[in-house]
């Protein structure tokens, strides 16, 4: 008697590379058989945010991780639908809990880059990079979170970057104005959209 394994081993293929798909975009969850087998089904298709405790960087926010094309962004659920131009740094998006969603509107706002995906995530007030800074921190914060921190032109206020630990191919960039920060992204070192 001949045992035909076609359909058995075309499953075990398709279980195989899902595993192999999943393990590439790892967030930390654990993976493999006894995840799979252990996981609740999902029960919703709305947008959910990472928790609190999720921070901006080193590499993303959440499963949103910069170089990302915006239909890759788009799948973790994290953010509104890509919209504007399609060429040039035109496509942007925002980060769901922002609470904004206009072309003109920074907090929470996602720049993509023709060339290089996700090229820049700019946080809302309460997301925070791992050293605890957000908008709204003081200077002395930023200060003593990154001690390299200054404004450009060596100004005390102003728009300064900083290397983003982990990271060799990011930045923070951290906009401060009335010894507040105004502005703080995560972005790639290389980025072409601005500035």
């Amino acid at each position: 008697m001949r045992t035909h394994l076609a359909r058995p081993a075309g499953a075990l293929a398709a279980a195989i590379l899902s595993a192999v798909l999943l393990a590439a975009c790892d967030t930390g969850a654990a993976t493999g058989p006894a995840a799979a087998s252990s996981a609740a089904p999902a029960t919703s298709t709305a947008p959910t945010r990472p928790a609190g405790e999720v921070p901006l960087g080193p590499a993303g926010y959440g499963a949103l991780r910069l170089g990302m094309t915006p239909a890759q962004a788009a799948a973790t659920k994290l953010i509104t639908t890509p919209a504007g131009e399609k060429t040039g740094c035109w496509t942007y998006a925002h980060l769901i809990g922002s609470g904004k969603t206009g072309q003109d509107d920074i907090d929470g706002r996602l720049f993509f880059s023709e060339k290089l995906g996700l090229a820049a995530i700019y946080a809302y007030p309460g997301v925070e990079t791992p050293e605890g800074i957000t908008v709204g921190s003081a200077v002395d914060e930023v200060r003593r979170a990154y001690p390299s921190w200054e404004a450009v032109g060596g100004e005390a206020e102003g728009r300064g970057y900083v290397k983003v630990p982990g990271n060799d191919a990011a930045v923070y960039r951290i906009e401060v104005d009335k010894g507040k920060v105004i502005q703080l992204s995560l972005q790639l070192g290389n980025q072409d959209c601005y500035e």
